[in-house]
């Protein structure tokens, strides 16, 4: 497992995303990557922005709906999150944050059939997930391990 990065690693990274943007304002990547950061502040109109601006410049990232979605929720703008919601969840249907998410909002909504299926759909991918990360940490410490069927050389 990683630890966090230090204070000035994060304030490194978001001047590197703002001098991105002052290059090509156009850097959809480091729109989303400053929302997140904003977001994590509790700054939710400044993500708000940055999220905006990244689904503006690509229409199909799941990431940018998401965090805006997200965003709007903190706002209250829930019909708004919906939409954006069930959009992320087409353009990447694996995603079990955005299945989860989608199923609360469901819930909250009092969709409880839909509610329902977005959450069992959450929970298997968050559980294919789990053990896709337990079969790469187990071949990154065992790589020699790597396929039982294959006969070991000979000298």
């Amino acid at each position: 497992m990683t630890s966090p990065p230090d204070p000035a690693t994060k304030q490194e990274a978001e001047a590197e995303y703002r001098r991105a943007l002052v290059e090509n304002n156009q850097d959809e990547k480091a729109e989303l990557r400053l929302g997140d950061i904003e977001s994590h502040r509790g700054q939710v109109q400044r993500a708000f922005e940055h999220y905006s601006r990244a689904a503006a410049l690509q229409p199909s990232d799941a990431d940018a709906k998401l965090g805006l979605a997200n965003t709007l929720i903190e706002m209250k703008q829930t019909d708004q999150a919906m939409s954006l919601l069930e959009q992320a969840v087409k353009l990447e249907p694996t995603s079990a944050v955005a299945h989860y998410r989608l199923g609360t909002l469901y819930h909250k909504c009092g969709r409880a059939e839909d509610a329902q299926r977005e959450i069992e759909l959450y929970k298997k991918y968050r559980d294919a997930k789990q053990k896709l990360t337990v079969m790469y940490q187990e071949l990154m410490i065992h790589p020699e391990q790597s396929d039982p069927d294959e006969a070991p050389a000979t000298e």
